[in-house]
């Protein structure tokens, strides 16, 4: 399936309802070959064509909606103000609906010291199970790699374990990514499109304790066909 249409067609239903404000869709140009074969080699294997899909129809891609009911929104002075540009930075103020999908390289080749891992207190001293194995602590966090940064108190991160599609997880204000189930990024691009990028869609279906020692949660776009919300209208009735 087209990512682009899909996405597209989200921003396109979200923008024709009464309910919904549209603060900005972004799309950016497909991920060159070159910028893929560089982050292959750094990570020194290739990823696997179901994880890159998206990032070769666009390299990138932010979509940011308010309901005009929300009692938060409505609070915020500048709570339709739309986006003049893309963010330059995962978004860190209160939407009804977000996603940030960062660039193949902004994703895989950031170093996230002092934000998910620190040099100057972290050693893999302390073991701790995690995605099926056990890990020291820094070597473990230092393995995340957020590449959707929906909202200041949360993000989807990959786990690089070595293989071609790395298990994907939701992180929680702390950073923590161990009260979430395991899924891979096709399966969570389906996700959004079928949820519209609903921010508190992502704790209902990813949020479990422990979930990480649970099976991967594999939801193709025919999952959310049968067990997805049957409209916008539904989905936002729950909001």
């Amino acid at each position: 399936m087209s990512w682009r249409a899909a996405f597209d067609a989200v921003a396109s239903r979200l923008r024709a309802h009464p309910r919904v404000e549209v603060l900005g869709y972004f799309v950016f140009d497909p991920v060159s070959d070159e910028e893929v074969d560089a982050v292959h080699e750094a990570l020194g294997y290739a990823l696997a064509p179901s994880l890159l899909s998206l990032f070769r129809e666009a390299n990138g891609l932010q979509l940011r909606w308010v309901l005009r009911d929300d009692p938060v929104v409505l609070s915020q002075p500048d709570r339709f103000a739309p986006m003049s540009a893309p963010s330059r930075s995962f978004f860190e103020d209160h939407q009804s609906g977000a996603i940030y999908i960062a660039s193949l390289t902004e994703t895989f080749l950031t170093d996230w010291e002092g934000v998910l891992w620190f040099e100057d207190w972290m050693t893999d001293d302390e073991r701790e199970p995690f995605v099926g194995r056990e890990w020291g602590l820094r070597s473990s966090r230092q393995r995340l790699r957020p590449v959707d940064g929906f909202a200041a108190e949360a993000d989807m991160a990959f786990f690089l374990d070595g293989s071609a599609d790395p298990p994907l997880l939701l992180g929680d204000e702390d950073r923590r990514y161990r009260r979430s189930r395991i899924t891979d990024f096709a399966s969570y691009l389906a996700f959004l499109v079928a949820h519209h990028g609903l921010t508190a869609a992502r704790q209902r279906v990813y949020e479990h304790a422990d979930g990480h020692a649970l099976p991967r949660l594999t939801t193709p776009a025919a999952y959310w066909g049968q067990h997805g919300p049957r409209s916008l209208d539904v989905l936002l009735e729950d909001t």
